[in-house]
């Protein structure tokens, strides 16, 4: 469920695909889509290479509770108050894992 990615990189991969479809379409649709092995992965993913608190507190949120729209409700609006730092994070990821990247598309 990893699409066959190192962590950091099914990481970088999946986190664009959330915050993209969510600010996009809510983070209804993302969790409704996303098969609970590939959240569960994504959620591994985030407590091994230490996410911010605040990411991994709000994707384990709507793992659980993806159904709630009070919830999430609330999850959107964070999307949207947080796009810079989220931005500056998934590019942080990317720039740290650079070199597992270009061996990928090398």
């Amino acid at each position: 469920m990893t699409y066959g990615l190192p962590q950091p990189l099914f990481l970088l991969v999946e986190g664009l695909l959330w915050f993209a479809q969510s600010g996009r379409s809510g983070v209804r649709t993302y969790f409704e889509a996303t098969p609970v092995d590939r959240q569960r992965a994504m959620l591994q993913a985030l407590e091994h290479v230490a996410a911010p608190k605040d990411v991994l507190g709000n994707y384990q949120s709507g793992m659980e509770a993806w159904r709630d729209p009070f919830r999430t409700t609330n999850l959107d609006r964070w999307i949207d108050r947080s796009d810079e730092a989220i931005t500056r994070y998934l590019w942080g990821l990317a720039k740290t894992h650079r070199p597992e990247i270009e061996a990928l598309i090398a």
